[in-house]
């Protein structure tokens, strides 16, 4: 397995925590606005996406100083791979059967933002996304899932007894 280039690597945190804070941006900022009732959390966001724009800018300026070299080109999955795991997660029945079933979604619906802010960015700049960070964002986003079958495992198994 092909190692990847220490400055893509680099370059790749970056984009995964820029994409990161994207998600808390667009989605953290409305929802305490509107959960909380504090206007001046709307002000907030406006200024915090214009940096965060910045910010998108010195990732597109590091993706140029890239070598040819260095963009080591990486076997992808087709896109409707995640799509339909994030589907199959969404829809789990996990979120509305436990007490922590809203704190789950929402947790979940930050990831899910931050991993298409991801890919987003990486396929913009034209950097290669690997099976490796494909296989670990297809885990992420069928954890909630992957409960599920787990309890029912369970439950299954406990007719039984």
């Amino acid at each position: 397995m092909d190692e990847i280039p220490a400055p893509l690597l680099r370059l790749k945190i970056l984009i995964w925590v820029h994409s990161a804070l994207g998600a808390l941006l667009l989605l953290g900022l409305p929802a305490a606005t509107f959960l909380t009732q504090h206007v001046e959390f709307a002000g907030a966001v406006l200024p915090c996406l214009a940096g965060w724009t910045l910010g998108c800018r010195a990732l597109r300026n590091k993706a140029a100083e890239l070598a040819p070299e260095d963009l080591v080109p990486g076997p992808g999955l087709p896109l409707w791979v995640p799509l339909l795991v994030a589907l199959g997660a969404f829809l789990s029945p996990l979120w509305f059967a436990s007490p922590f079933g809203p704190w789950v979604a929402v947790s979940w619906v930050l990831l899910a933002a931050t991993i298409a802010i991801q890919w987003g960015i990486s396929h913009s700049l034209g950097i290669p996304v690997h099976r490796r960070v494909w296989a670990g964002m297809l885990v992420s986003l069928s954890i909630p899932f992957a409960f599920m079958l787990i309890i029912l495992l369970i439950v299954w198994g406990s007719w039984g007894c």
